[in-house]
């Protein structure tokens, strides 16, 4: 879909990762994007959907029909509603200045991992508010983020000249200035003349045929900014931290769609605990299983620290997530149960965890 819309000189609203389609589970799931702080989540760019709804009809769901089934297929999660036929979105302009960069900090210690973590952590909503986003990995003792300006102000002339990118993400740049002997740091960026480009060059799939679990929530500025050193520690076993929400997406009105309204609220980033959920081949049901509960356990931990009315990304959750409901759509869940017995009143259509899958 990127490359056909870049044919055609323009961007849509889609995954991060190679092997996420652009329709189906992803937008139905609320679709967060590397493009999500410039134009939104994919479903707050979704026009109109096509189905099969349960009685076996084909049905055309937009704002002027069928408009509440179009409400709840946009964020009310896959596998609830019927089969996916289309998934129409508004593009927008196509991207001709869009700035990359990789950051990498290897700390020499432990102790220097923690530190330097918190102090990333706390530094990330500023380097947001200036207009970057991007993906946080944590895996042992490094930190990488890779790092997206899509409308790119950093170098507004197109010359290459990096300093004001370098000035957004000075606390993280001088964190080794400032603690000798703590890490290596190192920081490419790269131009890119469209947002295909970047996209081409950048991403990757990853934990394709792994044995992976992980446990997602969504974290909070104020939690980034006020415990920065919690987030630290709750994150020692690895993650990966997503900022692709604020700016547009905190925008939209919140009852619109069927996301979580969390995610317009104080959102920045969807956080994943993937270091106890992974395990090998060789690993016994045993093994496995105690890999999946202290997934849910540290999990647990993450929401602890962000504190009420957070949320969870449907697509990137606790398989086992306890509070579902609640986590993965608010207020919105009794509106969405409704829809449900409407238009599938025998539950044809169901899921671990999707609304009315506990009827």
């Amino acid at each position: 879909v990127y490359k056909a819309a870049h044919d055609k000189g323009v961007v849509v609203v889609g995954g991060g990762a190679r092997s996420v389609g652009a329709a189906g589970g992803y937008a139905l799931g609320g679709g967060h994007s590397p493009l999500g702080p410039k134009f939104g989540m994919a479903v707050d760019n979704i026009v109109q959907i096509t189905l099969v709804t349960p009685d076996g009809k084909y049905r055309i769901a937009n704002e002027y029909t069928n408009n509440e089934l179009f409400w709840g297929l946009r964020g009310g999660g896959g596998s609830a509603w019927g089969v996916i036929l289309t998934v129409t979105y508004k593009t927008h302009p196509a991207l001709d200045n869009v700035l990359g960069g990789l950051f990498m900090f290897n700390a020499t210690t432990p102790d220097h991992a923690f530190n330097f973590r918190a102090t990333a952590f706390a530094a990330l909503p500023g380097i947001v508010d200036k207009g970057f986003n991007g993906y946080v990995y944590l895996v042992g003792d490094t930190f990488s983020f890779g790092v997206l300006q899509p409308d790119s102000r950093a170098d507004p002339t197109n010359t290459g000249d990096f300093t004001l990118a370098n000035e957004a993400l000075a606390p993280l740049l001088n964190y080794n200035t400032v603690h000798p002997g703590s890490g290596q740091v190192a920081i490419i960026w790269t131009k890119y003349p469209s947002y295909w480009d970047w996209y081409s060059k950048s991403i990757e799939d990853i934990y394709i045929g792994e044995n992976t679990w992980a446990g997602g929530q969504l974290v909070t500025r104020d939690a980034f900014v006020n415990k920065p050193e919690q987030l630290a520690d709750v994150t020692r076993s690895g993650g990966l931290v997503n900022f692709v929400a604020g700016g547009a997406v905190s925008k939209v009105d919140p009852d619109s769609v069927a996301l979580n309204p969390a995610w317009r609220n104080d959102a920045l980033a969807s956080a994943s605990i993937l270091g106890f959920g992974f395990w090998p081949d060789s690993a016994n049901a045993t093994e496995i299983e105690w890999n999946q509960r202290q997934t849910t356990i540290v999990n647990q931990r993450l929401r602890e620290i962000v504190g009420s009315g957070t949320g969870a990304y449907f697509n990137e959750a606790d398989p086992l997530e306890p509070n579902w409901k609640e986590l993965f759509w608010g207020n919105h869940y009794e509106r969405l149960l409704r829809l449900k017995r409407s238009i599938d009143p025998e539950n044809i259509f169901t899921c671990n965890r999707c609304v009315g899958s506990d009827l």
